[in-house]
């Protein structure tokens, strides 16, 4: 089984588009959904207070039980899902505390978070989930030059129903009852997405707009370290990006664009 975790509900839609148009092989059952029902630094804070020393699904059991509510069969285990994925946005404008010490925690987060088989890996929107809309229309070619400023994350998905060329989810959204041209469309949006972050996280990384030649280059942490060291700390902003369509181009490789 697969164990996707959602900071909120607003990732379990997005998600539900991606499985329908990419996991066509997985099989009922196969892939779990939970909803965290909070940000990173929660997360962190949640973390730190079990004393850095449980898994994720009995941290989601135990965080869960005590508002009465059980998300999980009791004899759930972290070792009954093959792998596990977890998606947060950044959200810097969460806290009036310093920009470094939430760079401490989200770096603590994906360090701990760092591998899909075993504790789980991390991806992160970068302001937030409205990162995946924040674009003209496809492809853009300018898309590696976005980025946002701490204030404008309090704000950002007004800013990207304003900026974006389109006007809702609708162009990446699966809808069984679209005709065959139409989901041809929305997918191959999808995949035109997928390129250009993914280029644009190997430009941050590398200096190279391209598909990364090795995809440990574009790895989560290693995107956090640039975007801390060249955007988040001296300057306050971060450049847009997905953490949906770093993650596809993970899992599947080049054959993601290829197709």
């Amino acid at each position: 089984m697969i164990l996707f975790i959602f900071e909120g509900k607003r990732e379990e839609t997005v998600y539900q588009s991606m499985e329908a148009l990419f996991f066509g092989s997985l099989h009922e059952g196969e892939s779990i959904v939970r909803v965290y029902d909070g940000n990173i630094y929660d997360l962190y804070s949640t973390y730190v207070q079990y004393g850095g020393d449980m898994d994720i699904v009995s941290l989601l059991k135990d965080r869960f039980s005590k508002r009465g509510e059980e998300i999980f069969p009791k004899e759930t285990k972290v070792s009954d899902f093959a792998e596990i994925y977890l998606f947060f946005d950044f959200d810097f404008h969460h806290s009036k505390r310093p920009i470094s010490e939430l760079c401490e925690q989200v770096s603590q987060m994906l360090s701990v978070f760092d591998n899909e088989t075993e504790t789980g890996k991390l991806y992160i929107s970068y302001p937030m989930i409205e990162a995946l809309r924040y674009t003209k229309q496809l492809p853009d070619a300018n898309f590696y030059t976005y980025t946002a400023t701490r204030d404008q994350s309090k704000n950002f998905k007004s800013l990207a129903n304003t900026f974006s060329f389109y006007k809702n989810h609708s162009f990446i959204t699966y809808n069984p009852e679209y005709p065959k041209e139409r989901l041809s469309e929305v997918k191959h949006n999808w995949v035109m997405l997928i390129e250009q972050n993914i280029e644009k996280a190997n430009w941050l990384c590398t200096g190279s707009k391209s598909l990364p030649a090795n995809i440990e280059d574009v790895a989560p942490i290693n995107l956090f370290a640039v975007q801390q060291r060249d955007y988040i700390l001296p300057k306050e902003i971060v450049s847009v990006l997905s953490a949906f369509a770093m993650f596809l181009y993970d899992y599947f490789g080049r054959s993601i664009i290829n197709e």
